[in-house]
């Protein structure tokens, strides 16, 4: 059998695309799935462009003019994204400034090719054109309301041809519902709605296992896949067409694996990955889901959860998944994240391996942020099994206690971490602790020992704070003050040394690297069994 490479495949099917016979008109035009923010808009309209916190000058008013220095800002612009943010805006001048960029990329897409087809930018692309033709097409400009839609039925085609070959989960998902919103909204095209049904119901199944669980143990993902689904869901429902068993089946029970995963204040927690869906379309999709209850179980991916109203703590517990997590494998077994009365205040550092020339010396400190680990070049090597957990109520507080052995193979040390969280939810009490439980591991800790005997094996307790937290030195004691005037403090035992450190948080939905401080507890281990205390308390 003769296998046809990737690249003639997708030139002969761009070519096929282009002896179509295109449809004329849109039936109606959706809701747009998502809008942009309006800052963002106004200063597109003042001839700038933000970018991952850069602005950079637009010359000439074409954004195509643009200087693409990185692949990330190419993408970003020859997907379209910025239309998100023209139409938050959404006057008549951002209109006109919108079509006018739309139709110069069309003709040099017609002249010169300069724009391959990318499968996966042609995707964010079409997404973005189909869920703003409403706004784009306000004015009836012939010329431009052809152009467009034969473009987008061209692309469609050459897409729902090569749509396979995206490896990327969450892109594929996007295909799907994209190729579904086009055999809806465009005339002509309503075969593609029941080819995109039967695709999407085994791609449902090749993705999620029983309990709505996917390959990888990054919230977002999961979150941005979930709502997809739900708008395919509502597109569906707008035509009478029937949802497969699969579809509504995933929907049910995905919904209550996302709430158990929200802070206080609605956020998903951010241990892996980037934050990319906005927090009102993960609300929008939940209510749409018509799911209100979270999982009874508190831990759910990998993570598990302490508090109830005001307060929400999440451990980081490991899991099977840890390797697969598309390129943002962490060490942050045993780490944590507060929220207090919707305030984000100890947070853990993504590892941001596409902030292109930002980050430097700074992301291991990020990426290692609010967890417990052992200095001296002693790594983390986190197994692919969960910690140990136990859980112990009372009528005054919850206990949770996480073990595992990351350091085992090098060190003889296992580490726990047990946290303490009193039921009226004002003091969080923390107790972390190494040790050798065994006689080949005391053997193996003892010959570490041995070679660090001068100095011992240093250890840290690193809490990474939100940017909006204040932290203080006050009387010998660690103070801390939320964004809604409440205080907590910090007690440690005297044996630590106190450090508060500068740091970075990057916030991905801001597209924003953000000065924070960092407080660090550290001192050393002398023996194979220790404690180390400390807890945080309102006041």
């Amino acid at each position: 059998m003769i296998r046809l490479s990737s690249k003639y495949l997708d030139g002969y099917w761009i070519n096929r695309s282009l002896k179509l016979s295109c449809s004329k008109k849109f039936l109606s035009y959706p809701d747009p799935y998502e809008i942009g923010k309006v800052e963002n808009g106004k200063l597109l309209l003042s001839g700038m462009l933000k970018f991952q916190d850069e602005v950079i000058e637009i010359p000439n008013r074409s954004i195509w003019k643009i200087e693409k220095n990185s692949i990330k800002l190419k993408d970003y612009l020859q997907g379209f994204d910025w239309l998100n943010d023209l139409a938050a805006v959404g006057n008549f001048e951002a209109l006109k400034l919108a079509q006018e960029w739309v139709f110069e990329w069309i003709l040099s897409d017609k002249e010169n090719r300069k724009h391959k087809w990318e499968l996966e930018t042609l995707t964010n692309r079409l997404f973005n054109w189909i869920s703003h033709s409403g706004f784009l097409l306000k004015t009836q400009n012939l010329i431009l309301s052809q152009s467009y839609i034969e473009s987008i039925e061209r692309q469609a085609f050459f897409l729902k041809k090569r749509w396979k070959s995206l490896r990327n989960n969450i892109i594929r998902f996007k295909a799907l519902v994209l190729l579904m919103s086009v055999g809806i909204y465009i005339d002509n095209k309503k075969y593609l709605i029941p080819y995109c049904s039967v695709v999407l119901d085994k791609e449902i199944k090749n993705t999620f296992d029983s309990d709505g669980g996917i390959y990888s143990r990054d919230p977002n993902i999961l979150s941005q896949i979930f709502s997809l689904l739900t708008w395919a869901e509502i597109l569906l429902k707008k035509i009478e067409f029937e949802l497969t068993e699969s579809h509504k089946s995933i929907i049910s029970h995905v919904a209550p694996i996302l709430r158990s995963l929200r802070h206080s204040d609605g956020r998903l927690l951010g241990f892996r990955g980037k934050k990319e869906l906005p927090a009102k379309n993960l609300d929008r999709a939940l209510i749409n889901s018509g799911v209100k209850y979270s999982l009874p179980k508190k831990e759910v991916m990998g993570y598990a959860r302490l508090g109830r109203k005001n307060v929400s703590i999440f451990v980081d517990t490991g899991g099977q998944l840890d390797s697969v997590t598309e390129g943002n494998f962490l060490d942050t077994k045993s780490a944590i994240e507060i929220t207090i009365n919707k305030c984000p205040f100890i947070i853990s550092g993504g590892k941001v391996n596409d902030i292109e020339g930002k980050i430097g010396d700074t992301v291991n400190k990020i990426y290692n942020g609010s967890a417990l680990k052992l200095e001296n070049n002693f790594g983390n090597i986190s197994s692919l099994q969960p910690a140990n957990l136990e859980w112990i109520e009372s009528k005054t507080d919850t206990i949770l206690k996480a073990s595992h052995s990351g350091y085992l193979l090098e060190t003889g040390l296992t580490q726990t971490r047990m946290l303490r969280l009193s039921n009226d939810e004002t003091q969080i009490y923390g107790e972390d602790s190494f040790n050798a439980i065994s006689e080949d591991s005391r053997f193996k800790f003892e010959n570490i020992f041995r070679n660090n005997k001068k100095n011992g094996i240093k250890f840290s307790i690193n809490f990474l704070l939100h940017p909006e937290v204040v932290v203080v030195l006050e009387y010998g004691s660690i103070n801390f003050y939320l964004t809604n005037g409440e205080r907590y403090s910090l007690s440690v035992s005297n044996k630590y040394h106190v450090e508060i450190e500068e740091n970075n948080y990057y916030e991905d939905s801001n597209c924003k690297l953000s000065a924070t401080k960092q407080v660090v507890l550290s001192s050393y281990l002398m023996n194979y069994d220790n404690v180390m205390n400390w807890s945080i308390t309102k006041f």
